[in-house]
């Protein structure tokens, strides 16, 4: 079959048809007979898929380990993903849900669904998912599963997965920038009146626990997207309305693009202007991005890959001498003013050890701080921390080691290592840190990890 099909004489290669003329004949009864692949009903690609995932989906996956390190840092990660996550578990944890969503029901099929989705595999699942650089698409592909649990009424793991679609849009750029932070980060944040929180938190023990204050169930905000140095003063969706790319200006003079997805930026900042970016907008068709700044110059940036873009000075179709405040796009290519504002012109001292509390509990301190806080230089005895909140959510350690992340809605007022106490009690998030695990023992948060 070699000169029609491709990947047979390699196991760890899925088999493709090596013509479209091929995969057609196949999926043509009248011409293929016996052979024919019917694609109207994929109940056996579900099954197998979702049998898959219950087989092969594990905590750690490529053994990352520490979770100080962004994914970025970990100089083997491409070989540890090809190595550990072979084609048929890659090809399940995408396609999944989408053979699921064509498939009629059946128990058997309703049991695999709530043996991945109603277990920590769902967890293991996003690792995976995250790793392959697709956790964004975790959103669809429990939104297919909702589908199809919908209308075959199994009400605990349809709530499960609307709870996992939460989780996504809440956690995913945690888990995209630290995959061991999917857990010690994501988890001790879900709400406690879930029933993701009541599935999952029993398995993973070693984790850190919000003490005081939290949410009880997710917030109305779905997604923070982070990276701007100053106020952002213009927003813009994708042309389409499918909402797959934001574009935002700032008064930090840049112009930002991000996936939305996975809630992180595409590319690097677009900039060049000397003044704040007060417009934005793209072209139906994506690859352009117009951006209007408090100066009398705009700029179009051009992309095929949506990453590399370019720019050039964009000429305006009516008066240049004032401040661009908003631009649209036409159907002729150019770009119009919507209108404009005229404006007239100590000594170091190394810490060796340190008590990373962020509770008015003492004994709610971090176990094992040594490995966080090594190579703390302290510049004010008094005043310096050597972990505190940044503007993203992370907590950080010296070198920008990665100790866990807050969400957005527990950032403001946040405990500081700083404070003794906080009254009224409650009115601040407290964490227990005293059993989390950490650094090159994250692991340990899994109670059956090996």
């Amino acid at each position: 079959m070699s000169p029609v099909l491709g990947g047979i004489t390699d196991c760890s290669s899925p088999v493709r048809p090596l013509h479209a003329s091929f995969y057609d004949f196949l999926t043509d009864s009248s011409r293929s007979g016996v052979y024919c692949i019917a694609t109207s009903d994929t109940k056996d690609l579900a099954f197998a898929t979702l049998q898959t995932l219950c087989d092969e989906l594990r905590f750690n996956i490529c053994g990352l380990e520490s979770s100080y390190l962004a994914n970025v840092e970990v100089p083997d990660l491409l070989e540890r993903i090809n190595e550990n996550i072979l084609p048929h578990l890659s090809y399940s944890c995408r396609f999944w849900a989408q053979h699921l969503e064509k498939s009629t029901y059946e128990p058997a099929l309703g049991k695999l669904v709530k043996d991945i989705i109603g277990s920590e595999r769902i967890i293991f699942w996003l690792e995976t998912m995250s790793l392959l650089g697709v956790g964004g698409k975790g959103v669809d592909a429990l939104t297919s599963a909702v589908t199809w649990l919908l209308v075959n009424d199994l009400e605990d793991t349809l709530a499960l997965a609307k709870d996992g679609i939460k989780f996504i849009q809440n956690f995913g750029r945690v888990m995209w920038h630290s995959t061991p932070h999917l857990y010690v980060s994501a988890l001790p944040f879900i709400p406690p009146n879930t029933l993701l929180s009541a599935v999952l938190l029993p398995k993973f023990s070693c984790l850190a626990r919000v003490a005081v204050g939290g949410l009880r169930d997710w917030p109305a905000a779905q997604l923070v997207l982070q990276g701007h140095a100053d106020s952002v003063t213009s927003v813009g969706f994708s042309p389409d309305g499918k909402r797959i790319r934001i574009v935002s200006g700032s008064r930090d003079k840049t112009v930002r693009v991000w996936d939305v997805e996975g809630g992180v930026q595409i590319g690097s900042p677009l900039e060049g202007h000397t003044s704040g970016v007060t417009s934005v907008t793209s072209s139906p068709d994506q690859k352009k991005i117009a951006s209007g700044p408090w100066d009398t110059n705009a700029d179009i940036w051009h992309s095929e890959s949506c990453q590399d873009w370019m720019s050039k000075k964009l000429e305006l179709i009516g008066p240049t001498s004032h401040h661009v405040f908003a631009l649209y796009p036409s159907v002729d290519g150019k770009y119009y003013p919507l209108f404009y504002i005229v404006i007239s012109p100590t000594i170091a001292i190394a810490v060796k050890r340190y008590h990373i509390c962020f509770s008015s509990i003492p004994s709610h301190a971090l176990p094992h701080s040594d490995q966080l806080v090594h190579g703390f230089v302290q510049h004010d005895t008094l005043w310096a921390e050597p972990i505190k909140l940044q503007d993203d959510g992370w907590m950080k350690g010296p070198q920008g080691r990665l100790m866990l992340w807050i969400p957005p809605a527990l950032r403001v007022p946040f405990y500081s290592m700083l404070n003794t106490a906080v009254m009224p009690r409650g009115c601040c998030m407290e964490l227990d840190l005293s059993q989390m695990a950490h650094g090159k023992e994250w692991w340990k948060c899994f109670e059956t990890a090996i």
